[in-house]
């Protein structure tokens, strides 16, 4: 194991330095690409669409109407 690997277990140790849980076992690299496909939020990297832009856009009248009335001189 390198040692940068070995840095991310430091907590799994006693406290003579033996270990408590066995490091995990390598990943391939399409392992990698499999967790992170599996576990990344794929409607929120979608492009907008018009839907999206027009209920922003209604979202900020409304705060602004908000805060225009609630603004006194």
């Amino acid at each position: 194991m390198k040692e940068a690997e070995a840095s991310h277990f430091f907590h799994l140790l006693n406290l003579e330095g033996q270990a408590l849980a066995p490091p995990p076992p390598e990943r391939t690299y399409t392992e990698k690409l499999a967790f992170l496909a599996a576990n990344t939020k794929g409607a929120e990297m979608t492009p907008p669409n018009a839907d999206d832009y027009r209920r922003a856009r209604s979202a900020n009248i409304a705060e602004l109407r908000r805060s225009l009335t609630s603004y006194k001189c």
